[in-house]
This record gives structure tokens, C-alpha cells and sequence, in this order.
């Protein structure tokens, strides 16, 4: 990453957290169009610009920087239990359920759950759980919210997954 692109990324960032979404994007994209392509930081550049694109509400757009994301890291570390790769999936799956598309979150994420456990597994887990509990398999949802919980560090986000997955989690304490 040259420091330009750091510096017009940090800008980005900033604009994000500022609400100025439609400028953000625009950073985000110049960042994109000048980074060199052995960047280290240019699938983090495709993950944030999919953030803006999704909370504008370009959620085709979104989908595609995402996956841009997670292209990049597999190209870079061609290993699923990687964590960039496991980051990368949890963000698709995350934006494919916003989409109402469930069974294509879960298709994404299992690849990083299937291999060694990684530090993103909480999150994974988390997908993968809300995934399988709008397709309809309940036992499967209650199994993967529980274990999202057990995996989570303790805290803030076990608290995060909880709350996320308390309607996942109060079925299985009714059984």
C-alpha cells in the first residue's frame, strides 16, 4: 500500500463513519482504481466499499465488491481457514442474507467452517445459523446459534451474537 492510498483510504473511513456515504463511495472507488494490483490492502479497499454500497442501499453493487473481497483474499492466501478468506465469507454471507438469499449465505460460509476452526468462526457461525434458520432447518440453526455462543469471546460479542441469535436461541431452550 503506498501512503497515498493509506491516507485516501483513512479518508474514506472517515467520511463512512461521518454519514457522508456518497462521498465515501467515491473515495473508496479512487483508492480502487489506484492501487496497484499486489496491494495487500485491496480486498480490505472492495470490503469497505461494499459496506457503503449496502448502507446506501446498492445492494447489487454491494454483493459485487464483496465478492471482489473475497476473491482477493482466496487469491492471495488460497486457504479457507485463513482469516482474510473467513472475514471475507462472513461479510458475503452477511450481505446475501440482507438480500433475502439464505441458502447462498450458508453456501459461502461453510467453506471457512469446514475448515480448521478460525478466529472468524463466532461470526461464521452466526451466518451460518440465521441461514439455516430461514431455510427452515431448525434443529440445524439451534445447533450452529449454540455454537456461535460457545466459540464467541466473552463480552461484547457473545453479547452481539445473542442478541442477533435470541430468537434462534429461546426455541432451543423451549425444547
Amino acid at each position: 500500500m503506498t501512503k497515498d492510498a493509506g491516507n485516501q483510504y483513512d479518508v474514506g473511513l472517515d467520511q463512512w463513519r461521518d454519514g457522508r456515504l456518497s462521498e465515501a463511495a467515491n473515495t473508496f472507488r479512487e483508492v480502487i482504481r489506484r492501487a496497484s494490483p499486489g496491494d495487500i490492502m485491496r480486498g480490505e479497499y472492495h470490503g469497505s466499499l461494499g459496506g457503503v454500497l449496502s448502507a446506501l442501499g446498492q445492494d447489487d453493487a454491494a454483493l459485487h465488491e464483496y465478492q471482489q473481497a473475497l476473491r482477493i483474499a482466496l487469491d492471495s492466501y488460497g486457504d479457507n481457514g485463513a482469516v482474510a478468506v473467513a472475514v471475507a465469507r462472513y461479510f458475503v454471507g452477511e450481505h446475501l442474507l440482507k438480500m433475502g438469499r439464505p441458502s447462498e449465505a450458508l453456501s459461502i460460509v461453510t467453506p471457512s467452517l469446514s475448515a480448521p476452526p478460525t478466529s472468524p468462526e463466532p461470526l461464521l457461525r452466526m451466518v451460518e445459523a440465521d441461514s439455516l434458520w430461514r431455510v427452515g432447518q431448525r434443529g440445524a440453526a439451534i445447533r450452529s446459534a449454540q455454537r456461535a455462543i460457545e466459540t464467541a469471546s466473552a463480552g461484547a460479542q457473545r453479547d452481539r451474537i445473542q442478541g442477533r441469535l435470541g430468537t434462534i436461541l429461546s426455541e432451543s431452550e423451549a425444547r
